[in-house]
């Protein structure tokens, strides 16, 4: 049987992040999030945990996470038995779809995900009009070489917690409408994969942060992330991004990493052009799918769904 509880701790994170490296390591056809998804996430939300990421169990094992927030959906799911992942994901929706009758439900897959694609449709969702560019480096490229930066701009990780407030700044000054506190971003101690190096800023000549690329490395699925990447303002047009992301590849090159992964809105030509001239290619575009507010009955999923024996 398929069942659902709620996470209640950084345990439950980690049930959750170990699913996307395991399909990851596998070589999962259509794995879009890493464990920066679910960990960045919680460190924005200034909700406990319960109120957004679920788990979910088969038959005594853990298959899928989801996170709900905000009227969207984000989900993961990966058996090890990939026959069975769509009947997973057709009762994750279909029961998440009955708990919110009264309200649109967003969510997201990639445009070649014909499978998936044809599962939304069938239980309701349409594509609405908002797209995101997933784009891979793979280490069968070599990294590029990081430019050289101008006299007095350097690269380096946040030293520690003592800079968290300035981290934060500068992050606000990046995205204006962000919500982001200090306090929340010291979430980031307790999640698994976040470490100190690897949130990367340039440093300016006087000492002030100027841009930040937070990367995130799984070492078991020997993947990596960068999210989010951003610059001040006043400090733009000078490459820093740029050279930020080529030190990253290289850094995670390092590390044993086969592909590192990135994000990017499709309507956002700079950093569509950002993240291809640094030596990431397009993997896919994703694309939201929206349910309707409805009273009428979702089509659910078989009762119970079984693994292989």
């Amino acid at each position: 049987m398929l069942t659902a509880r709620r996470a209640t701790s950084i345990d439950d994170v980690r049930v959750a992040t170990d699913l996307m490296s395991r399909a990851w390591q596998a070589g999962a056809p259509f794995v879009a999030a890493t464990p920066a998804a679910v960990e960045w996430w919680h460190v924005v939300s200034a909700d406990p945990l319960d109120a957004h990421l679920r788990l979910w169990d088969l038959d005594g094992g853990d298959v899928a996470w989801s996170w709900e927030e905000d009227g969207e959906l984000e989900w993961h799911v990966w058996s090890g038995e990939p026959a069975h992942d769509p009947e997973i994901l057709r009762e994750i929706l279909a029961r998440t779809l009955a708990d919110h009758r009264d309200a649109t439900l967003g969510t997201w897959t990639a445009e070649d995900d014909a499978a998936t694609i044809a599962l939304l449709s069938d239980l309701g969702f349409r594509p609405e009009g908002r797209r995101l560019s997933q784009w891979l480096w793979r280490a069968a490229e070599p990294p590029p070489t990081p430019p050289v930066l101008s006299d007095g701009y350097r690269i380096r990780g946040l030293h520690g917690p003592d800079e968290i407030a300035a981290r934060v700044e500068l992050h606000r000054r990046a995205f204006p409408a962000s919500r982001l506190t200090s306090t929340k971003y010291e979430r980031v101690l307790e999640v698994p994969h976040y470490r100190f190096e690897d949130d990367l800023v340039v440093e300016a000549p006087d000492g002030s942060l100027a841009a930040f690329a937070l990367g995130w490395w799984d070492p078991v699925g020997h993947v990596a992330e960068f999210e989010p990447v951003g610059t001040d303002p006043d400090q733009r047009r000078h490459g820093l991004a740029r050279a930020l992301l080529a030190h990253g590849l290289r850094r995670f090159f390092d590390l044993g990493a086969t592909t590192v992964q990135v994000y990017s809105e499709a309507s956002s030509a700079p950093a569509e052009a950002l993240y291809e001239a640094v030596g990431f290619r397009r993997r896919a575009f994703h694309q939201r799918y929206e349910h309707p507010a409805t009273t009428a009955a979702v089509r659910t999923a078989p009762a119970a769904v079984r693994s292989t024996p």
